[in-house]
């Protein structure tokens, strides 16, 4: 990080002005006449090229293991990659996009030569994040609502739908991950709390993923369907609780969620103890132990959001 005092200057009538050093603009690709945006958050002012001339966006990666490779791919969507050039076996680049490719909206592939190419063609710039948390909540509550219906008739066909449901919850958070990258720079203490809320809301959908894969293998008895009932009731109650008071910025609702958490965690594990369920039920309470934590992180979000526009009024 460079820093420079500059002194500001007065530019005629209703216009203030400051000098730039001019190896900074090099450094950055801004001549006469560069378009810039210019943002006020907080107690300090951004200034950068909207035209995107600072972020480089091309990336060339080189893997052996399918795995590893997927993972890099996702990376570098997240990162803002337009244009993600890939070398070495063909056949481990391709089985590592079609790995992916569900889960990357815009994304097209490309085979040029002796290299294979990923472009991009999601504009992040045109994402409205609130929208993206919102279609995720409905999302993860549809799941909430398939796994309930198959605790009532015992219909696997539930379960798996909640599978693919929450193929399409990655889907919503890479791009929203993409688009805040983009956001962090001139609103770094939003684009944090709305990453939080996006990793919160992945997390509660892989979740509900994981106790859907173990109860396609897992026949319940009676008595423990009707215990994982009412703690999956509690879990849902509390998600959302703690996710509306978020998005209607009701801090005073977040409170009381963050108050009520650990009553919600001791609640279900005495139900499943005292049912004699808790072995039989052990990795789906653990999961929903899991939605509980992340859905009190939406609530300490929503808490920290008002504490700090209280601190700018």
């Amino acid at each position: 990080m460079e820093t420079s005092i500059r002194k500001v200057i007065k530019i005629g009538e209703k216009s203030y002005g400051l000098t730039l050093p001019k190896e900074w603009l090099d450094k950055l690709g801004i001549k006469i006449g560069s378009s810039v945006e210019t943002v006020i958050a907080g107690d300090h002012i951004t200034i950068r090229p909207i035209s995107g001339e600072i972020f480089d966006r091309t990336i060339s990666l080189e893997e052996k293991d399918e795995s590893m490779l997927s993972k890099l791919i996702i990376a570098s969507y997240i990162e803002g990659k337009d244009l993600i050039v890939l070398k070495g076996d063909k056949n481990i680049i391709r089985r590592a996009f079609n790995h992916v490719k569900g889960k990357l909206p815009g994304m097209i592939f490309v085979e040029k030569g002796d290299s294979s190419e990923i472009r991009v063609t999601a504009d992040e710039r045109t994402i409205n994040i609130q929208e993206v948390i919102r279609t995720m909540k409905g999302t993860a509550q549809t799941m909430f609502e398939l796994m309930a219906r198959y605790l009532e008739d015992g219909d696997q066909e539930y379960l798996k739908e909640i599978l693919v449901m929450d193929d399409e919850l990655d889907s919503l958070h890479f791009i929203g991950l993409r688009s805040i990258k983009r956001l962090s720079a001139r609103m770094p203490e939003e684009a944090i709390d709305l990453a939080i809320s996006i990793k919160a809301l992945e997390h509660i959908g892989d979740a509900l993923d994981r106790a859907s894969t173990y109860l396609l293998r897992t026949r319940l008895s009676e008595r423990c369907n009707t215990i994982l009932k009412e703690a999956l009731r509690i879990a849902y109650r509390y998600f959302q609780t703690s996710f509306d008071a978020l998005i209607s910025n009701n801090y005073k609702s977040s409170l009381e969620s963050l108050n009520e958490r650990q009553n919600n965690i001791e609640t279900v594990l005495d139900i499943s103890r005292k049912g004699a369920c808790f072995e039989e039920l052990s990795a789906v309470v653990h999961e929903i132990l899991v939605i509980i934590a992340s859905s009190a992180e939406a609530s300490e979000i929503s808490v920290s959001k008002y504490i700090r526009n209280k601190g700018k009024a």
